[in-house]
């Protein structure tokens, strides 16, 4: 079942019997949700967080400072494609260490269509050939969506993975009452939680990865049970 932000704060709420309308509930709550999606964000590549964005490079200048992603920046980079319109042409440029960068492209005079990049930080890169032209260059990568909040009402997670968002929120729950030391010894909250969580995020990763037709065989299919002629 989907969630809104108000029923997940009621859900949250009632599991770890809890008032939510209390002011410590309230302090509580944004370190629950920033916890529970930047776990899931990092556990799982889903494909909500894939996003494409375009930037004008500018010539004779080899550093590209990335746009910025959909909300805020791009965490992993995915690929670099140059874009020539009036070809029209589209360039997909392989990933090389600054190391080669430097020694074959090290100096404007070797100016033309970049083909390679190189990754400086997460969302800077220096590209070579120097681009000789305004190329426009596409950044394909993954970055962190809005926050669920009360101004944000619903979120991918909501939406489609409330089981698993709410696990992890739970995690975090009880072990900030516990003050997450002593959860170990109370096998029925967050450490019956985290287990409850492993398994929906078995479930949640496979799916993701047929979304992607990156299931068995490069498909967007589940895997088929061998044939047992017994």
């Amino acid at each position: 079942m989907a969630m809104d932000y108000d029923s997940y704060v009621a859900s949250l709420a009632n599991l770890m019997a809890a008032d939510a309308a209390s002011p410590e509930f309230q302090i509580f709550l944004p370190d629950c949700i920033y916890y529970s999606e930047k776990r899931i964000y990092r556990e799982l590549d889903l494909s909500s967080t894939v996003y494409v964005a375009d930037k004008n490079l500018t010539a004779y200048d080899r550093l590209f400072a990335f746009p910025p992603a959909a909300y805020g920046s791009f965490i992993t980079t995915l690929g670099i494609n140059i874009i020539i319109p009036n070809l029209p042409q589209r360039i997909q440029l392989q990933p090389v260490s600054i190391s080669f960068l430097n020694s074959v492209y090290g100096t404007p005079t070797t100016a033309g269509v970049p083909k390679y990049f190189g990754m400086l930080t997460q969302d800077t890169a220096y590209l070579g050939p120097y681009p000789d032209k305004n190329y426009i260059a596409q950044v394909i990568g993954t970055y962190r969506p809005e926050p669920l909040s009360p101004l944000n009402k619903t979120t991918y997670l909501t939406e489609y993975l409330a089981d698993l968002f709410l696990a992890a929120s739970c995690i975090y729950g009880f072990g900030y009452m516990r003050d997450f030391g002593g959860q170990s010894d109370n096998p029925q909250s967050a450490q019956s939680w985290e287990a409850q969580y492993q398994i929906l995020s078995k479930g949640a990763n496979l799916e993701s990865l047929r979304q992607k037709f990156a299931g068995p065989g490069w498909s967007s299919l589940s895997a088929v049970p061998v044939a047992d002629s017994r």
